[in-house]
């Protein structure tokens, strides 16, 4: 063999060597962008890193869910609010959901698109689905109620031991039938079995907004109070002395134009309540009493907008000294398990405040 062709052999095999050693994979492997080691490029905001004015138009669920926030700020002190059970950096999906305002006016029944299947919203006569407004109740028997397993709710919401409603409603007027100020307030929104049993009651008492919440009674105290979502205390002779109902007594309810409403209770068992953006917590009054919590709530109760259920049947009570109708329009309704921010609720009324 001469020399230029073992020149040529050595020179081929060194060839096969290097390149053996710098061989590119066949597959290249990227991190997973949901990954926590992943780093955003920086002008990838989110929906907080924009101004109160520049919040674009309104979501499909018409900002009736919570935005997803990486660190959700107290809109008064503009220090972080996570809140009890807020989990901060995650989006929070209702359990249920109604945006009332994105129906067409023959989509009945009208199915939630929360995060939970198989609840619909059934409407009787009396209540009517006006295209592109919401749900209108207009006669004493009018109602709607939900269809699907709320006891499943009840369970999660016990299991949390938090809530928030976000709501959004038109009322008819101050004077609303049968409605007898805050002895009788009509109902918008119930989670009961009639009139004198329930969970949860959001009301209208003239022109306040009252809430009725079922808590676990303390030592002594009137069980069957408790459970119509009325709190009584024991005056020094003992006697039951029962408490006016949880109210946001500085806000007048609008009688001609939309309310925004969110009632939030978290861990920490406290009651907070925002009419248009206004706040008001109920602890300051009811601490010793909301502090027993949420643990009693019967989970077989159903739930309905515009009047009250009779002794737990789909409908308003036939007798006419029992259903509690409301005229106004629900457009649109949002149940979560857990406590929204501040922040979250202030996104939710930015978002409907004007709508397109």
């Amino acid at each position: 063999m001469n020399v230029t062709h073992t020149s040529s052999i050595l020179g081929l095999l060194s060839l096969l060597f290097i390149t053996a050693c710098f061989e590119v994979p066949a597959t290249l492997k990227f991190p997973d962008a949901s990954a926590d080691a992943y780093d955003a490029a920086p002008t990838d905001v989110g929906p907080t890193d924009v101004g109160p004015a520049d919040v674009g138009p309104p979501p499909s669920d018409g900002g009736l869910s919570a935005p997803d926030d990486s660190v959700i700020r107290d809109a008064a002190t503009g220090e972080e609010d996570v809140g009890p059970g807020s989990n901060t950096g995650t989006p929070a999906q209702p359990l249920v959901l109604w945006d009332l305002e994105q129906t067409g006016a023959s989509e009945t029944p009208l199915e939630s698109t929360g995060r939970l299947v198989g609840y619909d919203l059934e409407l009787l006569s009396g209540s009517d689905l006006q295209y592109r407004q919401g749900v209108t109740f207009g006669e004493p028997h009018g109602m709607a109620y939900v269809t699907g397993p709320t006891a499943t709710l009840a369970e999660m919401i016990q299991t949390s031991g938090t809530f928030t409603v976000v709501m959004w409603f038109s009322t008819g007027g101050e004077a609303q039938p049968r409605a007898e100020g805050a002895a009788i307030p009509a109902r918008i929104f119930s989670w009961s079995y009639d009139h004198t049993l329930r969970n949860l009651t959001i009301g209208q008492a003239g022109h306040n907004l009252q809430v009725r919440l079922r808590l676990a009674p303390l030592p002594d105290e009137d069980r069957q109070a408790w459970r119509n979502g009325l709190i009584q205390r024991t005056n020094g002779d003992d006697e039951p002395v029962q408490l006016p109902p949880l109210v946001s007594r500085d806000d007048r309810l609008a009688t001609d134009g939309r309310v925004h409403v969110a009632l939030r209770f978290n861990e920490a068992s406290q009651l907070s309540i925002w009419v248009n953006g206004s706040r008001y917590d109920a602890n300051e009054e009811y601490g010793a009493e909301l502090a027993q919590g949420i643990s009693n709530w019967d989970r077989s109760y159903g739930m309905c907008f515009g009047n009250e259920f009779a002794q737990g049947a789909n409908q308003p009570s036939p007798e006419d000294g029992d259903y509690r109708p409301w005229y106004g329009t629900i457009h649109g309704f949002a149940l979560y398990d857990r406590a929204l921010s501040e922040a979250e609720i202030f996104e939710s009324l930015a978002r409907r405040t004007n709508p397109p």
